[in-house]
């Protein structure tokens, strides 16, 4: 691993004024760097960082795809837990960030560089005590490896430590209700900046990202009311910021119960055409199994185009979840597999979550051979699962519906998602409330765009949404950023009557001592710049979890001696 990356930096060093070259040398060095092998060895990696700012200084660094390239390779090192407690020099990396922000001047490149010196600020911070300790937003979890035969893995579900009788009694007194369960999140990743799907242009979406700790049901079905989700592994998203109101992700449910497939003539034909004989459909919780793995391969390389995943990326994205596996009234909460065996051959894997008020629908992957291909398992599985719903309703009342998760009206992969009526939508940066149907999402739009956008008299523009088109010369823009926290925040000030105060935080140091915020603040005499943005990613936090999840929550911090 090391000579593959000396190799790889030494062609880049070589690479003179040849982009392609340089782009193709970065991307390598951004897969190795995620290689085990690797991690376990800093002065790597820090010999790639020194590579990749020396490159962006010099002339191939003024180029678009360069840029991106090493952004990429700046926030693979901001992910890896080790990088910035083992590298020496992180004044390495500071350089690195410097420059990467100073040489972007595409805004979505931009943007995506200064948040990642944000996330920067927010988790490494020298305090100006005598011990000049470094606190982390980082619990360090530790993976299991897949394992290599053929048997079941419970999913790894990162759990906080146990409590003593001293950590009760401090909890207690901190405000904390241990009669309820506590939310506890191990790392708060701040702001995510992603690159729209939605439109051709490519341009910015943001994100905020959690690391939760064990979820219960209950906890898990709050978040999910209030706009956030997952894409399988251990980390939840909630909608920021969205660079353009058409473009916006809407979380979508089906009513189960006044869903009809038979109103829908392409889903009569799919259950016909089913060989309901041949076909075997069994619901294990997540695990990880050779010949599932084994057709994830197949299906992204075959529909994707993406290259041989290693059995360790496999669990992180579909087999590790945050959800405790709970069993109440009759129904099993957490993650799940629906293994789909034509005659007893294994042709499709759906990964659900079972929650209080239905099923989330996460991702599936399946066979791409012709004589599966023609059953539309993807149909079938989402048909299937709603009768699922139905069939736990039966224990417990409260479940009814069926979730889809991110639906775009600008994103045609995503458009099925909006052909399972009666639906209702929800999109954190346009409205604090569910909308029961797609006219009332295009409704929302218009509001939205009229107290957004204004004339040359600075007054609110009445100019409706425009329809789609083929003429772009005649499209209305609607470039409107749309904010998720503004709606966030003007509900967490109706429902407490106040502004939340960061402060009355409870974080835990190194898993040991428990404080307020505005107590570890005095207690570190934070530099005041540095204060700032721990306060803003904090108070972002709040919102999105809303003050019933808030009242319990836990942050753990993680204290190591300074990195000089």
């Amino acid at each position: 691993a090391g000579g593959c990356m000396e190799t790889v930096t030494s062609i880049l060093q070589l690479s003179e004024d040849n982009v392609d070259v340089c782009s193709i040398c970065l991307g390598l060095l951004c897969t190795l760097l995620s290689s085990p092998l690797v991690q376990k060895q800093p002065s790597i990696v820090h010999a790639v960082l020194s590579t990749v700012a020396s490159t962006l200084k010099g002339s191939k660094g003024t180029h678009d795809r360069v840029k991106r390239a090493a952004a990429s390779i700046i926030l693979s090192c901001q992910e890896e837990d080790h990088t910035l407690m083992e590298i020496e020099e992180v004044g390495v990396i500071e350089r690195l960030l410097e420059t990467a922000g100073q040489q972007c001047k595409e805004v979505r490149t931009r943007q995506c560089c200064s948040m990642v010196i944000d996330r920067q600020l927010l988790n490494v911070i020298p305090f100006n005590s005598k011990t000049q300790d470094v606190v982390v937003l980082d619990t360090t979890q530790t993976r299991p490896q897949a394992p290599q035969s053929d048997q079941s893995l419970t999913p790894n579900i990162p759990k906080a430590p146990e409590l003593d009788d001293t950590s009760r009694q401090k909890l207690t007194s901190l405000g904390i209700d241990l009669s309820e369960p506590i939310l506890r999140i191990g790392r708060v990743y701040g702001v995510h900046i992603g690159e729209c799907h939605s439109c051709e242009r490519g341009e910015w979406f943001e994100e905020i990202g959690i690391r939760p700790q064990g979820l219960t049901h209950d906890q898990y079905q709050r978040l999910i009311d209030k706009g956030w989700f997952r894409r399988g592994g251990v980390k939840l998203y909630h909608s920021s910021r969205c660079h353009d109101v058409q473009c916006t992700y809407w979380e979508t449910k089906v009513s189960v119960h006044e869903f009809d497939y038979r109103s829908h003539k392409t889903y009569v034909k799919v259950i016909k055409r089913m060989p309901v004989d041949r076909i075997s459909i069994e619901t294990r919780p997540s695990h990880f199994s050779q010949e599932a793995y084994d057709l994830y391969n197949k299906y992204n390389i075959g529909r994707h185009g993406k290259s041989l995943v290693m059995e360790k990326e496999y669990c992180e994205h579909v087999v590790d979840s945050p959800i405790l596996n709970e069993s109440f009234s009759g129904v099993e909460y957490g993650s799940f597999h629906q293994l789909y065996r034509l005659d007893g051959k294994l042709v499709a894997v759906g990964l659900i979550d079972i929650v209080p008020k239905g099923i989330i629908s996460l991702y599936m992957w399946y066979s791409l051979d012709k004589e599966v291909s023609k059953y539309s398992l993807g149909v079938y599985s989402a048909l299937k699962e709603i009768e699922m719903v139905r069939e736990l309703s039966k224990k417990n009342p409260e479940m009814k519906y069926y979730y889809l998760q991110g639906w775009s009206g600008n994103d045609k992969k995503l458009a099925y998602k909006a052909n399972y009526p009666p639906e209702e939508f929800y999109c954190a940066c346009i409205t604090p409330e569910w909308l029961p149907s797609l006219e009332a999402v295009k409704e929302a739009k218009e509001k939205y765009l009229q107290q957004h956008t204004q004339d040359q008299n600075g007054h609110p523009s009445s100019t409706p949404i425009a329809e789609e088109t083929t003429d772009k010369d005649k499209k209305v823009s609607t470039d409107v950023p749309c904010i998720a926290l503004e709606k966030d925040r003007a509900k967490y000030q109706q429902l407490t009557g106040h502004k939340p105060d960061v402060s009355k935080i409870v974080v835990c140091l190194n898993y040991t001592t428990y404080m307020r915020l505005g107590e570890m603040f005095s207690k570190y005499s934070v530099d005041q710049s540095q204060k700032e943005i721990m306060e803003r990613r904090f108070e972002e936090l709040l919102v999105a979890i809303g003050p019933h999840l808030g009242a319990n929550l836990v942050v753990d911090l993680k204290v190591a001696p300074s990195v000089s």
